[in-house]
């Protein structure tokens, strides 16, 4: 996987990121989300890796800081979670204190999720997390949300195959406008976008499947 930890510092062009009272800017901003689903055919299944830095501006968003990662911890090869505090102190969040928790879905098999909460998150934060999944067997991505709740400066999501049957991707309306750009490679793609706006329903609008990218 090419996916990396952040900095563990904050940077100039992070820390001039602020909240702006009076124009009622966004509580957060996601400065990197990035995905990366490489499948393999002996054994067949999947390493799976993710990525995700924010920038906190409000107390608000500090939900952001508890992370749900959709596997177990015996699944999980590779971990990292830190908050960096405004005065540059830096908080880890060490492997040993994530927790596993079994969810029964309605009409669905249940599953068994990884959960920590980053510590010491406040106005001014940045928090940086990431981990790395091996599956049972190849990894159907489904639904793949651009869009959240917050802006997002950087989005990649890549995808290599084993080649093996057939594998296909489409944008629904609401991710069409966002300027996506895709990037072809020998059995995969990556689909990259960049200022991406935050998500927005509207009354009596398009359902989120169709309306959020």
């Amino acid at each position: 996987s090419t996916i990396r930890p952040g900095a563990r510092s904050i940077s100039t062009a992070e820390a001039a990121i602020t909240f702006d009272v009076l124009t009622r800017s966004e509580h957060a901003v996601i400065l990197t989300d990035e995905t990366e689903n490489l499948e393999r055919s002996r054994p067949k299944n999947s390493e799976v890796s993710y990525h995700r830095r924010i920038k906190i501006l409000a107390s608000d968003a500090r939900g952001l800081a508890d992370i749900e990662i959709p596997f177990s911890r015996k699944q999980i090869s590779r971990w990292w979670g830190f908050t960096i505090q405004p005065d540059g102190e830096l908080l880890e969040l060490p492997f040993e204190m994530l927790s596993e928790l079994r969810l029964r879905r309605a009409g669905k098999k249940s599953i068994t999720v990884t959960r920590g909460a980053l510590a010491g998150v406040r106005p001014g934060s940045v928090v940086d997390y990431g981990w790395a999944a091996t599956t049972d067997a190849w990894y159907a991505p489904g639904l793949v949300q651009v869009q959240q709740p917050y802006p997002v400066n950087v989005w990649r999501y890549r995808w290599v195959t084993t080649g093996l049957g057939a594998r296909a991707y489409a944008l629904n309306e609401g991710a069409k406008g966002l300027g996506l750009q895709a990037t072809h490679e020998a059995n995969g793609i990556t689909i990259e976008g960049r200022e991406i706006p935050p998500s927005r329903l509207e009354p009596f609008g398009l359902p989120p499947f169709e309306s959020i990218g």
